[in-house]
């Protein structure tokens, strides 16, 4: 199918040396109803693998990039900075999605008003056997401002997200690496700038695979510990509890050990900064906290 000049949306989706998995997510982001839309493959140095699944569809929407020793955080950046929509979405290998999810995020953010500039819908999250064993959100659809919902728990998938575009974009002008997948940073820095509105669909299909290798640790996992641990220091009030000292002393640990995979490292990272709630809550301190700890 041809490619339209300009796609309403560009979805990103980094990998690496995952043919089976990113060969059916590919499938799901075309077989997209009703919107018109680029998906920029970001190729995170594979030994051949990944292209020669993207080159075994033949469809003129998708734009494949080779990024040697980049990892996914890089890669992501890379491919916002080569998007050309207005709205921007984060495929990953072990999600799928329903044939309406972009079309319908779409139109939620169309029909919201200039205040908000996320929308997302709800996930289910499926066992190896392909079994529903969690839902999200689990409860309620947080709808605008939703940082309490954020530091209250995981809530929201990356890979349920639409995005304008502008919002996200600067990110990938700092010159610090931003987290853009395993943990909840990116909806937390996004609920600091903009609404969100529901979807109150599952329309998200999270997989769960066995034989999931460790990865290799970020460098800047340290790096923005350190920075979590000096803003809490320095902004009045900023005194973590007995929850939040246990979440910091878990994430110290896991950047320790070697042998923790990223997400790992991301889910106790994001623990981390859930574990910076306090009373009064402040959204222009924990705001502070977020620039500190992302470099963005």
């Amino acid at each position: 199918m041809p490619a339209t000049n300009t796609p309403s949306v560009s979805v990103i989706l980094a990998t690496a040396n995952r043919g089976e998995l990113l060969g059916q997510a590919i499938c799901s982001v075309l077989a997209q109803t009703g919107s018109e839309f680029e998906l920029l493959v970001m190729d995170c140095g594979s030994e051949g693998e990944t292209e020669a699944v993207v080159r075994d569809f033949e469809d003129d929407r998708i734009r494949y990039f080779y990024l040697e020793q980049a990892d996914r955080a890089a890669a992501c950046a890379e491919g916002i900075r080569r998007s050309r929509g207005k709205w921007l979405a984060f495929m990953d290998v072990h999600a799928l999605w329903q044939p309406q999810f972009l079309s319908a995020l779409t139109q939620a953010l169309e029909l919201a008003g200039p205040e908000t500039g996320v929308a997302y819908a709800g996930a289910v999250i499926q066992n190896p056997a392909g079994e529903d064993t969690r839902w999200l959100p689990q409860g309620h659809f947080p709808q605008g401002r939703v940082a309490r919902d954020l530091f209250a728990g995981p809530c929201i998938a990356p890979a349920s997200l639409l995005v304008q575009s502008s919002l996200i974009q600067p990110l990938c002008q700092s010159t610090q690496r931003f987290w853009l997948h395993n943990d909840d940073v990116m909806s937390l820095w996004l609920s600091a700038k903009t609404a969100f509105v529901p979807v109150k669909q599952r329309l998200l299909i999270l997989r769960v695979m066995d034989g999931h290798q460790a990865r290799g640790l970020d460098p800047l996992d340290t790096v923005r510990g350190d920075a979590l641990i000096r803003a809490m220091s320095e902004l009045p009030g900023m005194v973590p509890g007995r929850y939040g000292r246990r979440c910091l002393a878990r994430f110290h640990g896991r950047c320790a050990d070697h042998s923790a995979s990223t997400g790992q490292v991301g889910a106790a990272f994001g623990s981390a900064l859930r574990a910076l709630l306090y009373t009064p809550f402040s959204v222009s301190a924990w705001s502070r906290v977020l620039k500190m700890a992302v470099g963005a």
